[in-house]
């Protein structure tokens, strides 16, 4: 790159009228020219290789967060890096019954309390089991109840299967 005082003589030689270094400096300031000492737009304020940002934090931090679809906030815990974030009742379900949850299943709190992560509190139910607990009125605010309306939820689905297939004249197999 050039200094300003040799792009003055350049300007002088090239158009015929002479200006200032600080004419210049400002005319490259305005039009956003690069500069000689380092890039220029979003170049310049990035990351550099093997920094990290000041906002990072360690694995295991936990964070609430509040969809904007749901009145209802939800516990997350880092899991790896980067950026790996699960629901902390997930995770608690998962250490303490020693699987994964599977794919089709959801971890309810027994007690409606999103705070309480004991292992008898957590419990794991099917998508379709939720909706018909919801539809029904099965979730309550003890834990015991609420395993007992899951229950009844799955009783209530056998029931309709059973009802869907009688009425196609028993041409179809009930599931397991």
């Amino acid at each position: 790159m050039r200094s300003c005082r040799e792009v003055a003589v350049m300007f002088a030689e090239r158009f015929g009228v002479s200006r200032t270094t600080g004419q210049i400096k400002d005319l490259v300031d305005r039009r956003k020219f690069p500069k000689s000492h380092g890039a220029v737009g979003p170049a310049a304020t990035q990351f550099k290789r093997g920094s990290t940002p000041s906002h990072r934090v360690p694995v295991g931090t936990e964070r609430e967060w509040k969809r904007t679809s749901s009145p209802h906030s939800q516990i997350y815990v880092k899991v790896a890096e980067p950026r790996k974030w699960r629901a902390k009742a997930r995770v608690e379900w998962e250490r303490a019954n020693g699987r994964v949850v599977p794919k089709g299943h959801c971890v309810l709190f027994g007690d409606g309390n999103r705070r309480n992560f004991a292992p008898d509190n957590l419990i794991l139910v099917t998508k379709e089991q939720m909706v018909v607990m919801v539809g029904n009125g099965l979730c309550y605010e003890h834990s015991d109840l609420t395993k007992a309306g899951a229950a009844i939820a799955q009783l209530k689905m056998k029931k309709n299967e059973f009802i869907r297939y009688k009425s196609k004249g028993g041409r179809r197999c009930l599931k397991e």
